[in-house]
């Protein structure tokens, strides 16, 4: 629930695709009453843009987590 705090999300999240390992995983969990609140569609393209496909959701839109998988080992993102 921090993501929105971050001035520059983009590169956070590059750098979090560099240090999480081949077929790690990367969790969000956002609550509608944080005032940085990330929507979904928004965190599902930046991670997506950086590689990170979608494994699972839970929850309501009041409060969500998303689960990513960084691509396997010879899979090049930019």
């Amino acid at each position: 629930a921090m993501l929105g705090e971050v001035p520059d999300r983009p590169a956070a999240i590059r750098e979090l695709r560099r240090v999480i390992k081949p077929g790690g995983t990367l969790a969000f969990t956002e609550t509608l009453s944080d005032p940085d609140y990330q929507l979904e569609p928004a965190l599902r393209d930046l991670c997506g843009a950086c590689g990170f496909e979608p494994v699972e959701r839970e929850g309501a839109f009041l409060g969500y987590t998303m689960v990513f998988r960084a691509p396997h080992a010879g899979i090049r993102t930019a």
